[in-house]
């Protein structure tokens, strides 16, 4: 199993683990005593689940720059070289840039697994409040407290303000921990790889870069596609010439591209950099790329590529939408509920009669209401 697949797996069960721990049957005891027990378990989880994220990380920056050091030495084998440069992974700078890569995506993650803590924390004791205050009313119990808990936790629309236990952007958006989790998984690999290529072109003397090309595609990556960015201030303004001998010009990367301090134009971004000798190209042909490369940066996207794109992302929303629903299931009717999404999603597709049966009795865990 992969760095990867493994981050994501632990972040998986931790949740799970979470849910477990609120939607346990709970045992007799007074509602303060409930409240420091799963306060206590909790954030147990939390801490094992904070240790046990260095290590995974380590091994995921590792994989990544791994990559995109090979792939550098591919880049130069293209444009020419006969002999593979030489290069060390765990050279001074590029050991320096991995313990970066590695405290900077394990500290995103603590975090976030902190806010998350918080939030649960914060539930857990607010509804210690709500029990004492209903005992002394109308008599409550443990298991009033732990409903009341199953609610405030578990059933809340992740697009409310104070949508359940998560993890939320700048732009609003509130994802659970391991959606969270896939994100990093994905994105760290990559910030890795790109790293790798920019510290080792430089290392190697070259100062010249090329982003990939792909569609369908976002706004944002279709500005920045398909261009050459330089690497230093010379090389943008003006070290390279055209055939008449005048100065070229490129996109500074850390201007335009990666102006955010991220090595990927935004998270989950599938586009990677490759090693441009200018040496291997005319002064034709470079004035040709610096003529396409310091374009106006703007959406060049046919309606057609739009469309696509767009049509990507709502099989991507749906296919969200769904996983959220199947994991509602999974917490609230584990024994009626198909153990796997593939499962779930072919009931659900099909209308079959176990989904609307399904969906029935969720309404009756809920009170008569669907979640």
């Amino acid at each position: 199993m992969t760095a990867a697949k493994e981050l994501v797996k632990l972040y998986e069960q931790a949740q799970q683990k979470l849910v477990d721990i609120i939607t346990r049957k709970a045992s007799g005891g007074s509602p303060a005593i409930y409240e420091r027990r799963i306060l206590k378990q909790v954030t147990a989880e939390l801490k094992k689940l904070k240790q046990a994220t260095p290590e995974l990380v380590r091994q995921l920056v590792l994989s990544g720059y791994k990559t995109g050091l090979e792939s550098a030495v591919e880049d130069i084998l293209k444009a020419g070289v006969k002999t593979p440069p030489a290069y060390s992974m765990f050279s001074r700078v590029n050991t320096a840039q991995i313990n970066l890569l590695v405290q900077n995506t394990v500290n995103d993650l603590v975090k976030a697994v902190n806010v998350v803590g918080r939030r649960m924390e914060d539930e857990i004791r607010q509804a210690g409040v709500r029990a004492a205050a209903m005992k002394a009313a109308t008599g409550g119990t443990v298991r009033d407290m732990q409903k009341d808990l199953k609610t405030r936790l578990l059933g809340l629309d992740l697009k409310q303000p104070d949508g359940r236990i998560g993890v939320r952007y700048k732009n609003g958006k509130v994802v659970s921990i391991d959606t969270y989790t896939k994100m990093v998984a994905r994105t760290t690999p990559a910030e890795a790889q790109n790293k790798a290529k920019i510290v080792q072109a430089q290392d190697w003397g070259y100062d010249l870069v090329r982003c990939t090309s792909h569609s369908p595609t976002c706004e944002v990556c279709a500005q920045y596609q398909d261009r050459v960015y330089a690497l230093t201030r010379e090389a943008a303004n003006g070290k390279y010439k055209g055939p008449s001998g005048k100065p070229l010009h490129f996109p500074y990367l850390y201007d335009t591209a990666l102006v955010h301090g991220y090595e990927t134009i935004h998270p989950n971004c599938r586009h990677r950099f490759s090693i441009l000798p200018a040496w291997a190209y005319t002064p034709t042909e470079l004035a040709a790329m610096s003529r396409k490369s310091m374009q106006p940066f703007r959406d060049t996207r046919s309606d057609a590529e739009r469309k696509a794109y767009a049509a990507e992302q709502t099989y991507n929303r749906r296919r969200n939408a769904d996983l959220r629903e199947w994991r509602k299931y999974r917490a609230a009717l584990p024994d009626e509920t198909p153990t796997t999404f593939s499962g779930f999603r072919s009931m659900k597709r099909h209308k079959s009669k176990r989904y609307q049966e399904l969906k029935k009795s969720l309404r009756k865990v809920a009170g008569g209401k669907t979640q």
